[in-house]
């Protein structure tokens, strides 16, 4: 039962790092003459790392849990 909880959740990471690292590169690419202001696009960066961060918390609430619960099953 705890590799339902924990299988579906790799793949959802690994596009998050993927999203996170495409956009992060869009930002980067766009040349000093574009429509974004140096403002907008830290904003945009900090926006994304937020979103990251926030998506990543299950790391931090789940995974702890369950080691703490095989820890204690397998003595």
């Amino acid at each position: 039962s705890l590799s339902t909880i924990l299988i579906p959740m790799f793949p959802i990471y690994c596009l998050i790092i993927f999203f996170f690292k495409r956009v992060n590169e869009y930002l980067d690419r766009r040349d000093s003459g574009s429509s974004f202001q140096a403002a907008t696009k830290g904003g945009h960066k900090r926006f994304i790392k937020a979103l990251a961060i926030q998506a990543s918390l299950p790391l931090f609430f789940v995974f702890p849990p369950i080691a703490v619960y095989l820890a204690y099953h397998l003595e």
